[in-house]
């Protein structure tokens, strides 16, 4: 018994394909491991194609909150989470989310933006700056290495964190502004489901459809460039 959503393979580098759900093999490997009881019965339904992760997404959420019995999702990491179905709620929409946006300047100091598609999660027809969900386990320093090169194929080293938001133009998010110095790689548009162009832009000249929270941002981050002015993150 088992319940299985197959993937596309043009999209399972995605964030969304890190969860899965167990198998009948992995199911007994866990509970022999005691890490789950005996009475786990992973919900069965047929297998679904989606053409992009956020329709994944939507129906695996969607299918959990319909139905109730335990729920196993088991990650890269090896660790597993058991969920109850109604206990499933979404980042952003049904509470406060933490997330990333990430300034990347060029050689010319022009900086990486994406305009979001239609089948974006918010701010859709906006240029915005890349980033996303801060999750569990993940320093923020990770997440920003980590969605700078799933958006735009960049591998960055993070330097300052210059700004903290409450972004609830569409969602509710707290959202934390990193400036990340290209390492290496191509701009390029990593998720096209997600966004129509991956381009550098002149932060002194915005296209009109720029997000309230990245002009925001990229005022913060001229004053960093005049005075230095970041903030610090304690652990």
């Amino acid at each position: 018994m088992r319940y299985t959503i197959n993937i596309p393979d043009n999209i399972k580098d995605k964030d969304i394909s890190e969860i899965y759900l167990l198998t009948p093999e992995e199911v007994s490997k866990f509970i022999n491991l005691r890490a789950i009881d005996t009475n786990f019965s992973p919900i069965t339904i047929n297998p679904i194609i989606f053409n992009n992760p956020l329709d994944f997404n939507n129906n695996l959420i969607k299918y959990c909150l319909e139905n109730s019995g335990n729920i196993a999702v088991y990650n890269k990491d090896n660790s597993l989470t058991i969920l109850r179905g109604q206990e499933l709620k979404r980042a952003g929409t049904e509470y406060p989310g933490i997330g990333v946006g990430i300034i990347i300047p060029d050689e010319n100091n022009n900086i990486a933006m994406t305009l979001r598609s239609g089948m974006a999660n918010n701010r859709i027809g906006f240029w915005d700056l890349p980033g996303g969900t801060v999750e569990l386990k993940d320093t923020l320093e990770k997440t920003v290495v980590k969605e700078a090169f799933q958006e735009t194929g960049l591998i960055v080293e993070p330097i300052s964190c210059i700004g903290i938001y409450q972004d609830m133009d569409f969602q509710h998010w707290l959202s934390l502004t990193y400036v990340a110095k290209i390492i290496n790689g191509k701009l390029q548009n990593m998720e096209p489901y997600k966004f129509e162009k991956v381009e550098f832009k002149n932060f002194n000249y915005l296209p009109d459809n720029t997000s309230i929270l990245t002009r925001k941002s990229i005022d913060r981050y001229r004053d960093y460039l005049l005075h230095g002015k970041t903030i610090d993150i304690l652990k």
